[in-house]
């Protein structure tokens, strides 16, 4: 993950104007007024996330902290999806560790980069 390269990639998304756009796995959005309110929405929940990331870090810099303090922020926006499954919280670890890793906090173990 790069979070900087995901932002980028996202304000050029917005800036095309898109009057429709998929997301796999979700769905898909017509109208322009709704396809910019979610990507401005997640472009908005990205900075929070990384300003939560940093906070909880700097209170305890351990992994399973930091995912159990995040934890209601993703609750609160998964009404479509059961986040009690062990998937959702596999996810929600990999978001995490994968922002940590862009944040210098932890570095990769894999051998593929």
């Amino acid at each position: 993950y790069n979070y900087e390269h995901y932002m980028e990639s996202l304000a050029n998304i917005i800036s095309l104007g898109a009057n429709s756009c998929g997301f796999s796995h979700f769905g898909f959005l017509n109208k322009k007024e709704n396809v910019n309110e979610i990507l401005l929405e997640d472009q908005s929940f990205t900075r929070e996330f990384r300003s939560l990331i940093i906070k909880f870090y700097n209170e305890r810099p351990e992994t399973r902290y930091i995912v159990d303090k995040i934890w209601p922020y993703f609750k609160k926006r998964s009404e479509t999806f059961d986040i009690t499954h062990p998937v959702f919280s596999n996810m929600l670890v990999a978001l995490v560790f994968g922002m940590l890793m862009d944040l210098g906090y932890r570095k990769s173990s894999s051998k593929f980069k």
